[in-house]
């Protein structure tokens, strides 16, 4: 059960299944459904993943259904936090958007201490604005736009953020860990910590005009951690 401005009251639901195939390949399955009763929106999902190669870290990964996600990719604050932050403090941090996308991907290790990862995805992706204010301990609690580009409007704001898009988006990276030491089993590789940072190297591109495609732009980033 959560609480956000954009949905109101809330429920969000989600299981998993694992099925072990043999001592080296199992799948997940995790299923997902979230309704709010401020917006009466409801969502439902189902991502999957299958370990194909647990001596490279291989998997093929996808996924299909709508979502609410946060606008922030990397997240900013989880569910549950940000339900008592607006509960207790007025404080709705999460900025939320509306995803039905279907999408999946591939990793491997393609030698020891590179960890390649690609995945396609596919989305229609809708604007959602405030729809619940309430707070514990305040009558007239006061809580900001949904619209993260308007700090200062109220929290009825209707701006237009961005307008409902379509969006195939193709990701690759490279996770590299250097002087990497590992131990082999008979049921696959065990990574030992390295001493050295872990830098990932990542691309993004929005590909135009195909299937409806609205985007168009280059992102590359690098990541040491």
């Amino acid at each position: 059960v959560f609480y956000n401005t954009v949905q109101g009251l809330g429920v969000n639901l989600q299981a998993r299944y694992s099925h072990i195939l043999n001592n080296r390949q199992y799948y997940d399955l995790i299923p997902d459904i979230r309704y709010g009763l401020g917006n009466k929106i409801f969502t439902a999902n189902v991502n999957g993943d299958f370990f194909y190669d647990p001596f490279h870290n291989a998997r093929i990964f996808g996924g299909f259904g709508s979502d609410i996600l946060d606008l922030n990719n990397v997240g900013t604050r989880s569910l549950y936090f940000n339900t008592l932050s607006t509960l207790l403090s007025e404080e709705n941090y999460v900025k939320y958007y509306k995803s039905e996308y279907i999408n999946g991907g591939f990793q491997r290790e393609i030698a020891n201490g590179v960890l390649w990862t690609t995945s396609l995805t596919y989305a229609d992706r809708q604007q959602l604005f405030n729809t619940s204010y309430y707070s514990l301990f305040t009558k007239t609690p006061h809580f900001s736009s949904n619209n993260p580009l308007m700090p200062n409007a109220p929290e009825t704001d209707r701006s237009v953020l961005f307008p409902e898009n379509q969006a195939l988006t193709f990701f690759t990276s490279f996770r590299i860990d250097f002087d990497q030491q590992y131990m082999t089993r008979p049921t696959g590789t065990v990574y030992l910590p390295s001493k050295y940072p872990e830098v990932t190297v990542s691309y993004r591109q929005g590909i135009n005009d195909v299937l409806g495609s609205d985007v168009k732009y280059n992102f590359a980033s690098i990541n040491i951690a």
